[in-house]
């Protein structure tokens, strides 16, 4: 099955353009599909950006979910694609399941948020920040930056291999940035090395109930 947000009476395709295309041109007028709703008091007209929509409705079912608004009122963490936000819920049920171990006892999704952004996201971020590396990622935010990192940690524990920090840093330059990749790749370096130093959790979360 695709998956699509339903947006009014609207569907917007999530994942599986490519089957979509492929029923049409083979004449079918159905396809199965998990769909997502996302309640909308916002007419939807040509100008809208429907991307902006979803992100903003995700973040508000991730706070709502995790209270992170209510326990750090200061945290901001802005995403710019759709989807996003699920990742980094999988991220605070990894840390709720090792802080549970820990502390030997059952721990509240809103809890395990709290210590997550405390003890892996944040560290990440002021990483990020000494560098001064946002700079060159005008159009991306902390949070996408941090799920970056998060990401090619994860990769390349699985794969067994350690590459170069600058070849990483390069990665990172030259998929998000508009400038020369020799500008970025020593300010990169920095903050991969002190980010990735901070995020010490197992890449395998327990499947969320």
């Amino acid at each position: 099955p695709i998956d699509v947000y339903l947006i009014g009476d609207v569907y917007f395709v999530r994942d599986g353009n490519h089957r979509v295309a492929l029923a049409r041109r083979h004449g079918h007028d159905r396809i199965d599909a998990h769909v997502t709703e996302i309640a909308c008091r916002v007419p939807l007209t040509p100008d809208v950006d429907v991307d902006d929509l979803i992100v903003k409705a995700e973040y508000s079912a991730f706070l709502e979910a995790t209270h992170l608004d209510s326990a750090r009122p200061q945290a901001r963490i802005d995403l710019t694609e759709p989807g996003r936000y699920e990742i980094l819920r999988d991220h605070i049920e990894v840390h709720r399941y090792y802080l549970g171990v820990e502390l030997q006892r059952d721990v509240a999704l809103d809890e395990a948020a709290s210590s997550w952004y405390d003890t892996v996201y944040l560290p990440v971020i002021e990483a990020i920040r000494e560098t001064g590396v946002m700079r060159e990622f005008p159009r991306r935010t902390e949070a996408d930056l941090y799920l970056w990192i998060a990401y090619h940690r994860e990769r390349l524990k699985e794969s067994g291999c350690a590459p170069d920090d600058r070849e990483v840093a390069a990665g990172l330059a030259e998929q998000f940035s508009d400038r020369p990749v020799a500008r970025l790749v020593k300010a990169v370096v920095r903050a991969m090395r002190a980010a990735v130093a901070a995020v010490a959790e197992s890449p395998e979360p327990p499947v969320p109930h």
